[in-house]
């Protein structure tokens, strides 16, 4: 009995789990159209995508095509290749403009009222063998003839499932389509990044639009580059990030998106010390894309009733293909310090174990007035969760004071990501720190709790907050209690 109640569950598990599919998959009426429509624009020169909740058309470039450059031959010669590649069509009598577009892509520009054609320079760019493959060149249908931005298609669409989807359920949506899972992203159980095993570059606008169509994909969109024209310099306007938005899983060692930030941060003291204040202005930018990064930041700091001016500037870069080594290095510096360190120096180094385990170690060593401290940090770090949303850490900090002795400190952090990378975090810190005041440095024994985190609006605004609460005690006599809180407001690239 048992095992006939047993196989009736299965059996009408089966057919509910296919049923549910099979109603995922199926396509409205207009879907049913979508092709015939698709056939129709490209014989008329027309494609259309939907985007940030619009239908947006394009129309195919005339005068500009797209190469891109086989990945083992960038870097190989003494030139670059989108040169070498202007000057073999120069040679071959056809003039046009070749301006890079990053390391792997150029832009082939036919001037107006030149004699030569597409389909002539494309013959040409197929002989050689160090191009992977020429390109469709986009402009949004709606723009004005002389606008400057094109739009170049990647075999990449970025897909965004209904909530409450099966893992088997995406799967059979995506293998409908002939589509794989390039990557996941980071924060998100239902954003993905995928390519098509059979489809051309030319043939990806279709298919995303077809995904729109199904009932149980919220949106599909085609991942380009945006290219400038008047951009000559060579450097793409980045339609990609090379950090946690669209990163997705995580590859060992990541950057957070780099961005500018302002903000405040006031601290409350008892025992009648007054309080504490800071301001701050953040810049960071990337030296390489996705692989090195640096900053530079202004604090203006009130203690005791005294301001202190401190410029830091740092950078940190991946050093290996796989993502799995980077160094950082940091430098302050505080023209008549008060109470913060006449300069420090900070190096680390990072190492991805795994994936989901990251290890740190730096050396940091800070020069006061009055004396002078040096500081080596261990950290681990692990990653957990099917997004890789949650991560806990701890730090372990050995410090050795001039005249005072050497202690140890110990930090842990968990944190959660969120939307587009948004993340909070809870810090408890027990241990030992050097603060210097207007007459002497003192060695405070220290338990601090700290909730601090990032909330992103979009993809680029946002603000950081922190709020905190601080004992410090002199040994066994009570020194002050501090409760701080901090804003800023965020822009990221």
């Amino acid at each position: 009995m048992n095992k006939c109640f047993f196989s009736r569950i299965m059996l009408t598990g089966y057919f509910m789990v296919v049923g549910s599919i099979s109603e995922l998959l199926l396509p409205t009426q207009a879907a049913a159209q979508t092709q015939a429509v698709a056939q129709t624009q490209v014989t008329n020169d027309l494609y259309y995508y939907n985007g940030f909740g619009e239908r947006i058309s394009l129309s195919v470039r005339k005068d500009a095509i797209a190469v891109e450059f086989k990945p083992e031959t960038i870097g190989s010669g003494d030139k670059p290749l989108y040169s070498q590649l202007e000057e073999y069509l120069q040679e071959a009598e056809i003039n046009v403009q070749v301006s890079p577009i990053g390391k792997n892509y150029a832009l082939v520009s036919l001037p107006p009222g030149t004699s030569s054609s597409s389909v002539e320079v494309k013959k040409l760019i197929e002989q050689l063998d160090y191009v992977e493959v020429i390109l469709p060149v986009y402009m949004r249908h709606d723009a004005p003839s002389e606008s400057q931005q094109v739009l170049i298609p990647l075999n990449e669409i970025f897909i965004s499932f209904q909530p409450l989807l099966s893992e088997n359920q995406r799967d059979a949506i995506l293998r409908e389509e002939k589509l794989e899972t390039i990557r996941r992203f980071r924060f998100t159980e239902d954003r993905y990044i995928v390519e098509s095993k059979t489809a051309s570059r030319n043939d990806v606008l279709p298919v995303a639009n077809r995904l729109n169509e199904v009932k149980a994909v919220k949106s599909a969109t085609p991942n380009f580059i945006i290219h400038s024209l008047s951009n000559q310099s060579g450097s793409e306007n980045d339609s990609q990030k090379y950090c946690y938005t669209a990163k997705g899983e995580r590859k060992n060692i990541e950057f957070d998106c780099p961005g500018v930030e302002a903000g405040f941060k006031y601290e409350s003291l008892d025992n009648n010390f007054d309080d504490w204040y800071e301001a701050f202005v953040l810049y960071e930018n990337w030296l390489e894309d996705g692989k090195s990064i640096f900053f530079a930041k202004f604090q203006d700091v009130g203690r005791f009733n005294l301001w202190d001016e401190q410029l830091s500037i740092g950078a940190t870069a991946i050093l290996d293909k796989d993502n799995k080594w980077a160094v950082a290095v940091e430098g302050t510096g505080t023209p008549n310090a008060d109470f913060l360190p006449e300069w420090s120096v900070t190096g680390r180094v990072k190492y991805a174990f795994r994936e989901d385990i990251l290890g740190q170690f730096s050396f940091i060593r800070e020069e006061f007035t009055i004396t002078q401290v040096n500081k080596e940090q261990i950290k681990l770090e692990k990653t957990f969760g099917q997004f890789s949303q949650f991560q806990l850490s701890y730090r372990l900090e050995l410090a050795q004071v001039l005249t005072a002795g050497d202690f140890t400190n110990h930090l842990v952090e968990a944190k959660y990501y969120y939307r587009y990378g948004s993340n909070v975090a809870l810090q408890l810190f027990v241990g030992q720190i050097i603060e210097q005041e207007p007459i002497d440095a003192f060695r405070y024994d220290v338990v601090a709790g700290i909730l601090l985190g990032k909330h992103l609006f979009n993809e680029n605004w946002g603000v950081t907050y922190n709020l905190g609460i601080w004992d410090q005690d002199l040994g066994s006599t009570p020194r002050f209690t501090r409760v701080s809180g901090g804003l800023g407001i965020r822009y990221e690239f």
